[in-house]
């Protein structure tokens, strides 16, 4: 038994305990300590409203520091994070290492003030007055957001966290079970380079169960919500909102490959279009809304499958997969037997930690096993897939530039929210409007003065 402790941060300052533990069953059974919310923790929390005093570039400064720390893999609260992460989301270290060294390239001034200008149109409106029209305009904090974070993508609770930062407001992150390390080890960074900052006092990272009355309470003191999670989580957050508070869904969505003939053009190429389509594959061990979970591909599909599953055996090299349950062993075997016995292909890498099983056809609303198991249908145009999609499918990744372009119209309107190309599903650029909407310039109060 490996027995571990994280503290909350409350408002930048440190809280220790052992109250509450969350265990985890992996190679070796570990148990996770923290210390329980109360009272006086809300009242705290609920005192602090907005660090709008601070102009939007000192703010983006001050984020950049913490960057300049988490570039190193040897600092001590990267380092922390990383060792609990790898425990309680089960995935390799390998994989958590990426995640905050992508956190580093999001934690610079270009990206963050080139994000602030295109969700926001002018950075100008966050910190004055603005003329608009007939009217002086300026986008004033929320006050309090909540976080409700998931714990498959320990970048998402960041993502969440600086949306909330950058527009000014006070941030209390609902840490979850999966992940409780890498918000709060970000939360003790900034209490490192600062105390006393206002980033660091509007800040607070704490646990609590879903259905305690201390969470009922976060959300009555919460002037916006962000939810990320499944539909029973999202709708269960809903419930809890207060009416006229802006609430901020994220999840839970879908993804797919439309991978079209001329990757059949050469070796050179075909290996190409594997190497990237698997790259999309390992991300997050498929647990992320953006890893594609099924592949629509021209005739002969056979060819795309015995290529990918040479290139995972590549990509697991250096991105292996994490831990597995049993039970997540059993259904990825149940489909293998499923698959063969209505007429399907599996092909499995070397290592036997992905499996590509090539189908017939697809039933809809089946449960998919994840955990690196790519669905691959096969078709004799990829213009015969486009049924497939509808509003649960967030990225649609093509081989082809040239479909892409031909199809996004078709694709969109049946409700798609981005198109990309193979190796970039994990990419989000500057620009995409996340869950249909450009979500910073939702965490303001968008308010005018007559001219």
């Amino acid at each position: 038994m490996v027995e571990l402790e994280l503290p909350f941060v409350i408002c930048g300052e440190v809280k220790e305990g052992r109250d509450t533990c969350l265990s985890f069953n992996r190679d070796k059974d570990y148990n996770l300590f923290l210390p329980s919310l109360c009272e006086d923790d809300i009242t705290q929390i609920a005192s602090i409203d907005s660090t709008g005093e601070l102009s939007v570039r000192e703010i983006v400064s001050f984020l950049c520091e913490a960057g300049r720390l988490w570039r190193d893999r040897e600092y001590r609260w990267r380092a922390l994070a990383s060792d609990i992460a790898s425990v309680t989301t089960g995935y390799s270290k390998q994989m958590i290492d990426l995640s905050y060294d992508m956190l580093s390239e999001v934690l610079n001034e270009d990206f963050l003030l080139r994000l602030l200008e295109v969700e926001m149109r002018d950075i100008e409106f966050l910190d004055r007055w603005v003329k608009l029209g007939e009217a002086d305009v300026h986008a004033v904090p929320l006050g309090r957001i909540l976080h409700v974070l998931a714990g498959n993508v320990p970048l998402v609770s960041l993502v969440s966290y600086l949306m909330g930062i950058l527009t000014k407001n006070s941030n209390v992150l609902k840490i979850p079970t999966g992940d409780p390390a890498t918000s709060i080890c970000l939360c003790l960074t900034f209490r490192e380079i600062d105390p006393s900052h206002p980033v660091t006092k509007t800040s607070s990272a704490v646990y609590v169960e879903h259905d305690s009355d201390y969470l009922t309470r976060l959300f009555e003191i919460a002037d916006g919500v962000c939810a990320w999670g499944g539909g029973s989580a999202i709708e269960a957050c809903r419930r809890k909102c207060r009416p006229g508070v802006p609430f901020l869904d994220f999840g839970p969505r879908k993804s797919l490959q439309f991978i079209s003939r001329e990757i059949y053009a050469d070796d050179e190429v075909l290996k190409t279009a594997a190497l990237k389509a698997a790259q999309d594959l390992v991300m997050y061990d498929q647990h992320a809304c953006h890893s594609p979970q099924i592949a629509f591909v021209e005739s002969p599909a056979e060819l795309f499958c015995r290529a990918l599953v040479e290139a995972l055996d590549e990509v697991e090299t250096f991105l292996p997969r994490g831990y597995m349950s049993i039970e997540e062993k059993a259904q990825i075997t149940l489909e293998k037997a499923m698959a063969l016995f209505s007429n399907g292909k599996v092909y499995c890498s070397r290592s036997k930690n992905c499996a590509i099983i090539l189908v017939p056809e697809l039933q809809r609303g089946f449960i998919h096993p994840l955990s690196r198991t790519l669905f691959v249908v096969e078709v004799e145009k990829i213009e015969d897939a486009v049924h497939f999609i509808d509003s649960s499918v967030l990225v649609v990744a093509f081989s082809s530039e040239e479909k892409q372009e031909k199809l996004k119209g078709e694709v969109v309107s049946r409700g798609a929210h981005r198109l990309t190309v193979l190796g970039k599903m994990a990419r989000f650029p500057i620009g995409y409007p996340q869950e249909g909407r450009f979500n910073l310039s939702r965490l303001v109060r968008w308010v005018a003065k007559d001219r």
